[in-house]
């Protein structure tokens, strides 16, 4: 035990060879993080800032990993740099070693240190040892189909295709994300990367307009072949019933079982549809600690 080293690096070509190879202990090959590129893409290309590894070693010998991905949130003018948790693995021969506990206290460490904060979706395994080292959970989200409606008048969906198409938008797009509540801060750059350069998925980014002038973006993939799940939308205040409720084809939206998005989810059937996702988010200084996180997206997560 006395051999066990937490660390956190920033991500680097070598380093995703040698992490492949310890994801081959438990990953089947099928698995996105072998895609050709997607690690490099995930950890590398970001345009916020490179990825960083928390591995944990014995003897030298990678025995777990976890990935923080940076991001960006913002209020009110106000932006602060944070990560998301993902792909998480130790190794199955070392689950003896409370391995997952060291990371994210070593993840802790080095967030509270630089004051920024972290998020998380996690699963049911997962869970337990966040909640452990106090991780300020919300609401879980929960998803629900948007209303159809035959008629719409003035508005259009426009899928953007490419990055020209997409900054076209560019200030549009950063006067919607820049809204009073806590949001993820999506601009053109992090949109593009994180949604039209992934590798491992196909992502539809489509402008919504009224009359003309853009009201919202929706992000989002196909579910089962019939239904778009949205991972990321933005609505000009006043517009939201036109961009979330403007298809005659009903859309997948999730958010959090909180009373401020109760106008999002009057849009919506009141049934829901899936299963419930688990999401924290902990600010380690007074920058953000008491905002509600509600309208916080998928964004912030690996989808």
């Amino acid at each position: 035990m006395n051999d066990i080293k937490v660390q956190v690096h920033d991500a680097s070509e070598n380093l995703i060879g040698d992490l492949k190879d310890f994801y081959h202990s438990y990953y089947s090959d099928d698995n996105r993080v072998f895609i050709n590129g997607y690690l490099e893409w995930f950890l590398l290309k970001n345009p916020v800032s490179i990825g960083k590894c928390v591995i944990v070693t014995l003897e030298d010998k990678i025995i777990g990993n976890m990935f923080l991905i940076p991001l960006n949130v913002q209020h009110k003018g106000a932006t602060k740099v944070g990560f998301f948790a993902a792909d998480v693995l130790t190794h199955p021969e070392h689950r003896d070693k409370s391995l997952f506990i060291k990371m994210i206290r070593k993840t802790i460490e080095e967030v509270k240190e630089k004051e920024q904060f972290l998020i998380g979706h996690p699963n049911d395994a997962a869970t337990p040892g966040w909640k452990r080292t106090r991780m300020k959970f919300g609401q879980p989200y929960k998803s629900y189909l948007s209303k159809s409606t035959l008629i719409s008048s003035g508005v259009k969906h426009t899928e953007i295709k490419s990055k020209d198409d997409l900054f076209k938008y560019e200030d549009e797009i950063n006067y919607l994300s820049n809204t009073t509540n806590l949001t993820v801060k999506t601009d053109c750059h992090f949109i593009f990367w994180k949604y039209m350069s992934n590798p491992s998925k196909a992502y539809k980014v489509e402008a919504v307009s009224y009359n003309g002038s853009l009201i919202g973006l929706i992000v989002s993939y196909k579910f089962k072949g019939i239904f778009d799940r949205v991972v990321h939308y933005l609505a000009d205040e006043g517009f939201e019933s036109k961009v979330l409720r403007s298809t005659l084809l009903p859309k997948i939206f999730s958010f959090p079982e909180s009373s401020s998005m109760d106008v999002y989810k009057s849009f919506c059937y009141q049934r829901t549809v899936g299963t419930e996702v688990r999401f924290f988010f902990t600010d380690y200084t007074e920058d953000f600690k008491d905002l509600d996180p509600s309208y916080i997206t998928f964004a912030s997560c690996d989808n």
